[in-house]
């Protein structure tokens, strides 16, 4: 499974596009990123004024297994 790339490495990304103007084609290029990467942080450095990455939210539904229906079942095995 792939990993996302490391803060670091969108951190001097984005500092180089804001220190240099060079344009993101040709930043990519030499951080070996892809382009479509590139645009995707710094849309979201637009939009949430933060380098490092956004936390991501949990996938799939919350549990309904409380405290105390787990005490149950834990009592009942």
């Amino acid at each position: 499974m792939p990993r996302a790339y490391s803060d670091d490495l969108r951190c001097r990304v984005l500092q180089a596009y804001e220190r240099t103007g060079v344009g993101l084609e040709d930043l990519a290029k030499q951080f070996g990123v892809s382009y479509g990467f590139k645009k995707k942080i710094r849309r979201q450095q637009l939009s949430t004024g933060r380098m490092e990455r956004v936390p991501q939210c949990q996938h799939g539904p919350t549990s309904r297994v409380t405290e105390a229906v787990r005490t149950y079942l834990c009592a009942q095995i």
